[in-house]
């Protein structure tokens, strides 16, 4: 068993969590782990908490599954493949911890993805998977609580607008921040201006979190861990899930981010690209 396994581990000071992270049927699973070390591994440079004197943060993926195989299922049973390339996988539950002797540990915490009646996605963390799709936004966020999760509501392109954006305004203006968060998403255009309803969720006391939300296509496993934010607290390694639900149900405000959205043409091919896979064969 590698050191700080789950017999014990450590407890950092703080975690580095994307989170708003999906792995598709077209990615490939070492190329995944690769991207989320390496993306993780820089953005713990480029915020400079690389030489924090009170340890370096946990790398944390929390991944929204929509039903099927999970990541953490499909891992096990890829156990001999990561081996070959050095990874070691030990699971608890709804969560796992992947060793590698050249690269930092790296946590995944399963959560789940539902679509509301309004056609608004929401993730949920740690994982409920009896939490199901097609029941009002209201409902939804009222049996996640129940559930002692933590809801997070992710910015999505011409979702956020309309009949919807002023569900969500309501939402903000009249609820109390604590089990809900809002997040930014890695797949914004660069150049354009910070959601309204974001700032205004940030002005209400909601926390606004990020994550990197990548897309079914194939290039898309290289952003996994290219967005996400820096969360201070105790992270418990020998218990992922419970360290998550107590950090981020804790935020009173917005913690620092990193990565940044995508250019104008990635963007647009992007949209273009979805939308083909969206028409009948």
């Amino acid at each position: 068993m590698p050191p700080g396994g789950s017999s014990g581990g450590p407890v950092t000071p703080a975690a580095l969590v994307d989170t708003h992270v999906h792995f598709h049927d077209c990615f490939e699973l070492l190329a995944f782990l690769e991207a989320a070390s390496d993306n993780l591994a820089r953005a713990e440079r480029t915020l400079g908490c690389d030489h924090d004197p009170e340890g370096a943060p946990a790398h944390v993926l929390l991944v929204m599954e929509t039903g099927g195989q999970t990541l953490i299922t499909r891992l096990a049973a890829a156990g001999d493949q990561l081996a070959r390339d050095g990874w070691h996988l030990e699971t608890r539950g709804d969560s796992a911890r992947l060793d590698h002797p050249e690269r930092r540990s790296l946590y995944l915490v399963e959560g789940r993805q539902v679509v509301t009646a309004e056609r608004l996605e929401l993730l949920t963390t740690p994982g409920t998977a009896e939490l199901a799709s097609g029941r009002s936004l209201d409902d939804t966020l009222a049996e996640a609580a129940a559930r002692q999760s933590i809801s997070i509501l992710p910015w999505g392109f011409g979702k956020w607008s309309g009949r919807r954006g002023r569900l969500i305004a309501g939402i903000l203006e009249s609820g109390s921040p604590g089990r809900l968060l809002l997040a930014d998403n890695g797949g914004r255009l660069k150049a354009s201006w910070k959601p309204r309803l974001l700032t205004l969720g940030a002005q209400r006391g909601f926390a606004v979190v990020r994550g990197s939300d990548p897309l079914p296509l194939p290039s898309d496993v290289g952003r996994v861990g290219s967005s996400g934010s820096l969360v201070h607290g105790p992270f418990d390694a020998a218990d992922p899930a419970a360290s998550v639900r107590r950090l981020l149900g804790s935020l009173q405000f917005p913690p620092r981010s990193f990565g940044h959205g995508v250019g104008p043409w990635t963007f647009l091919t992007h949209q273009i690209r979805m939308q083909l896979r969206r028409r009948p064969a």
